[in-house]
């Protein structure tokens, strides 16, 4: 008999739907809970340099930068996922446009034609 672990992350519907999907043999036995959104910070400045020294570019990207922290923090609204997820599709614009590295251009780029296609009024929409 095989056993698997399964680290879960997402939105709680989702995970119920995964659960269904798979017959309910899903079990966590710890109790799921939400991260908080980032705000502008040197902690997340911080995370955002870290995550950004993972990526597969030749050259160095100006992650610290105000302009690309403030525009991650637009299209994101703050939310983990959307951040790293950002930061990947700008890699690969970076990649595919040859200029191998992250500019705000990019994450502009990659919030437009990403999986999110977070736009800065969305996220004000959702604080309110």
């Amino acid at each position: 008999m095989y056993s698997y672990q399964l680290l879960q992350l997402g939105h709680p519907k989702t995970l119920t739907t995964l659960d269904k999907i798979v017959g309910g043999i899903l079990y966590c036995p710890l109790e799921p809970f939400a991260l908080p959104k980032w705000r502008e910070s040197p902690e997340f400045r911080e995370f955002v340099v870290s995550f950004g020294r993972l990526l597969p570019l030749e050259k160095p990207s100006p992650l610290a930068d105000k302009a690309v922290i403030q525009k991650l923090m637009a299209f994101s609204a703050g939310l983990t996922g959307k951040v790293t997820t950002l930061l990947a599709q700008a890699a690969e614009l970076a990649i595919r446009q040859k200029t191998e590295r992250i500019s705000p251009d990019l994450i502009e780029q990659a919030a437009a034609n990403g999986t999110y296609k977070y736009l800065p009024q969305d996220a004000e929409a959702e604080v309110n």
